[in-house]
């Protein structure tokens, strides 16, 4: 059986009412993809010890879904942040959930991961995931760890994490790098997420199906956007179509 293919959504977007109502639409339109969904109140879980009325509202829903699972956003400035205070933020996600079973993040999302493979990150990092899988509170079952370095991390870093965020770039750097060639020489496609915005908007569902299925080809997971700025802040007119274009 081939695998399902994967879309991860860094969703930075405030949930006033009606806000994550396109995420809702794709999800349920589409029950053959799976949904990895960046949760982000306060550039971490915030300091309160429930994120407000509006999350706590649409955390419950996004985890209703079976083609769903939610993570939580965790900055840890390259390797500079202090593993004390990254794993505050992990512990603070998993206090959510037992306030309320139905706000259980089922991961943790490390942005700002570092690329360098030093004794110093990959003993920080190797920490991190351990501290991750036995922190009581996660959602049990489907536990883990998604870094984003943004483009390709030395191979011992790229082996310590379930997913890692391989590319991070508009369109046309992927174009006029030939980025294809140095992802396709990375193993485990599946554990690989490429994050691509400033798509052409005038590309048409043709040529974005060729590029999507280039794509998938290269990683796991994939996030599109025609949006050049403010992309994981909102969602663009053609959000749909890149959906659509993964399946």
């Amino acid at each position: 059986m081939a695998p399902r293919s994967g879309v991860l959504i860094p969703l930075y977007i405030y949930p006033v009412r009606g806000a994550w109502d396109p995420l809702y639409a794709v999800i349920q339109s589409h029950p053959s993809l799976d949904f990895t969904i960046v949760i982000n109140p306060a550039s971490g879980p915030g300091a309160a010890p429930l994120p407000d009325a509006n999350y706590t509202r649409e955390i419950p829903r996004l985890n209703s879904y079976s083609n769903v699972r939610t993570v939580g956003y965790v900055a840890i400035d390259y390797g500079r942040r202090s593993i004390d205070a990254a794993y505050s933020d992990i512990a603070q996600y998993a206090t959510w959930s037992q306030k309320n079973p139905k706000l259980a993040m089922q991961g943790i999302f490390l942005d700002e991961s570092p690329q360098l493979a030093d004794d110093h990150n990959t003993t920080f990092l190797a920490d991190v995931k351990s501290r991750i899988r036995s922190t009581n509170g996660l959602a049990s079952g489907s536990i883990g760890m998604f870094m984003n370095p943004g483009s390709i991390p030395e191979s011992r870093i790229l082996g310590t994490t379930d997913r890692t965020v391989v590319f991070e770039e508009q369109y046309q750097t992927y174009i006029n790098r030939q980025a294809a060639k140095s992802l396709a020489a990375l193993p485990d496609r599946e554990m690989l997420v490429c994050l691509m915005h400033s798509i052409p908007s005038s590309m048409e569902m043709p040529q974005l199906k060729t590029l999507v299925a280039e794509l998938r080809e290269l990683a796991g997971s994939l996030f599109l956007t025609d949006l050049s700025e403010n992309y994981y802040n909102r969602f663009s007119p053609r959000f749909k179509d890149f959906i659509d274009a993964m399946i």
